[in-house]
């Protein structure tokens, strides 16, 4: 009877025994499987991380490059505005000079060109003797500028 139960436990425990291994194997199988997958999500994570680190590397080069062109489109425009003014200036300095030759020397000689002036301050020789401000009246009719023209 002892032997009957030891066998009959045996049976049972053998049972047991079977049914945690085939758990175990279960058990290897899901974890060789999870492993699979994580090995396959660090795989595709590493690959997103990596396009998205080319990614960043290509905007922050791409904004390093309009930095750069911004700053050189702001020396390129700083550098034109100082020639505009300076030709402005030498401009407006001819056009002095070339008024000063005209006023004082050019129409002493005894060749006098009718030129077209802008107006000139002087005493009003007609008219009610307030403004100051007097346009020279067109030579020979031939209306404003009087036919020959200087370019100044």
């Amino acid at each position: 009877e002892k032997l009957a139960r030891i066998q009959s436990d045996n049976k049972i425990l053998t049972g047991k025994v079977k049914r945690l291994e085939d758990r175990v194997a279960t058990a290897q199988d899901r974890v060789k499987e999870a492993e699979a997958r994580l090995r396959r999500a660090e795989r595709d994570f590493r690959q997103k991380l990596s396009g998205a680190m080319q990614e960043r590397d290509d905007w922050e080069r791409a904004a390093h490059q309009y930095r750069g062109r911004d700053r050189q489109k702001e020396v390129e425009n700083r550098k034109l505005a100082q020639q505009y003014v300076k030709l402005q200036r030498q401009a407006s300095e001819r056009l002095i000079e070339k008024r000063s030759r005209l006023s004082s020397g050019g129409l002493r000689g005894g060749s006098k060109i009718r030129m077209s002036c802008p107006p000139t301050v002087a005493p009003e020789p007609y008219g009610d003797g307030q403004s100051g401000v007097t346009t020279p009246p067109p030579a020979g009719g031939r209306g404003p500028g009087g036919g020959m023209s200087n370019s100044l």
